[in-house]
């Protein structure tokens, strides 16, 4: 394999890594969504409230660590 071909190579192995990582955050980002969209209606809804209560943390909790991330 010449040194041309090896460098191909590699650089689509390596664009391949990315748009992989790429998807894994896009599918993180929707699951985390997800849950900050079901604690939301948990808190709406909820009639007890130690349960509520806990939903709330939750959101919060996950929503400060994105901030935290941010700064």
């Amino acid at each position: 394999m010449s040194a041309v071909a090896r460098f191909r190579s590699f650089e689509s192995c390596g664009t391949q890594v990315i748009a992989s990582a790429a998807a894994d955050l896009g599918d993180k980002f929707a699951c985390k969504e997800r849950v900050l969209d079901a604690l939301t209606e948990i808190m709406k809804f909820e009639t007890d409230p130690v349960f509520a209560k806990l939903a709330q943390r939750r959101f919060l909790d996950l929503t400060n660590k994105e901030s935290d991330h941010a700064a």
